[in-house]
């Protein structure tokens, strides 16, 4: 009975440690959406998947939109449906990133239509 007793205490012991370490030094701040707004963001990989949901949530809180991907088509239809959203300033880039020109033309799209970036989502996939 007793070694039980023992084995819950250190249990106990350890959980709360653990929950210490966590709150004190792993925990993200909390953003709230409000400060989201009129951010200026890229999103690679937008065509489809959870790029393509990361630019729906981004739409939703009214950020600047610069979708990025090797599929233009869908990247379109993604961009027209950001819009119904929230926020009309949606910019599409066919991106590859293997090729260097291409990465030169997403920096100077963000660069021409948002004069910079706030937020950068790296969500592409290279084939090798």
């Amino acid at each position: 009975m007793i070694g039980i007793l023992i084995v819950l205490c250190i249990f106990t012991l350890a959980y709360f440690l653990g929950y210490y370490i966590y709150d004190n030094y792993f925990r993200a701040e909390y953003v709230p959406y409000e400060l989201l707004k009129s951010k200026r963001v890229i999103i690679t990989g937008a065509s489809r998947g959870i790029g393509e949901q990361f630019a729906y949530e981004y739409a939703k809180h009214g950020t600047c939109l610069i979708l990025a991907s090797r599929q233009l088509k869908d990247l379109e239809s993604v961009a027209q449906q950001c819009r119904q959203l929230g926020y009309q300033k949606v910019e599409c880039v066919q991106f590859d990133a293997g090729e260097q020109k291409s990465c030169q033309n997403l920096i100077e799209t963000s660069l021409k239509h948002y004069n910079g970036i706030d937020i950068l989502v790296l969500n592409h996939t290279q084939s090798v």
